[in-house]
């Protein structure tokens, strides 16, 4: 069955087949390549890969998908992080007459890899260790704003309310 482009919009999260391959993976559209086509709807995700669209992912299942998502992150299973010397590395962009400060995070050692490779900083991939919590560990460094794997942009705020609510759950 194929989607029509106009049941969909971006930012919105999809199943897609990567170009001339037959793996599928799911991302947000970032923008359309091309209309609607006999493959189907040709897009670009917020991580850089092109596909076409297979299907919708659901909002039940997204939320599932994000709220798994946060726990590993607060839990930090398998969280890496960008380092300078011995302390995180924080990027303070300036945009205007504001400065925001960012850190990256990554749910694997070769995403990190990658997203060193194509963007040409020279900093070394560590893994959190210990049994810190992903906030305690960003009270340190207090970034505004944090980026997992590159592509997903998340409010320090956000991720502390995130982690409140995985320890009322958790009843820690």
């Amino acid at each position: 069955m194929s989607i029509d482009k106009k049941h969909l919009k971006i930012g919105m999260l999809v199943e897609i087949r990567i170009d001339k391959k037959e793996d599928m993976t799911s991302g947000f559209i970032a923008e359309f390549k091309g209309g609607s086509a006999q493959k189907g709807v040709r897009v670009q995700l917020t991580n850089g890969i092109f596909g076409y669209v297979e299907r919708i992912i659901p909002k039940h299942e997204h939320e599932l998908a994000t709220a798994k998502f946060y726990i590993k992150l607060v839990q930090l299973d398998h969280v890496y992080y960008l380092s300078e010397g011995k302390g995180m590395w924080i990027w303070n962009r300036r945009a205007g007459e504001t400065t925001q400060s960012t850190c990256f995070l990554f749910t694997s050692e070769q995403s990190a890899k990658e997203f060193l490779g194509k963007q040409k900083i020279d900093k070394t991939v560590r893994r959190f260790k210990g049994s810190k919590t992903i906030t305690s560990f960003l009270k340190d460094s207090y970034p505004d704003v944090v980026f997992i794997d590159g592509n997903r942009k998340i409010k320090r705020r956000h991720l502390e309310e995130q982690e409140k609510m995985y320890r009322v759950k958790m009843g820690l």
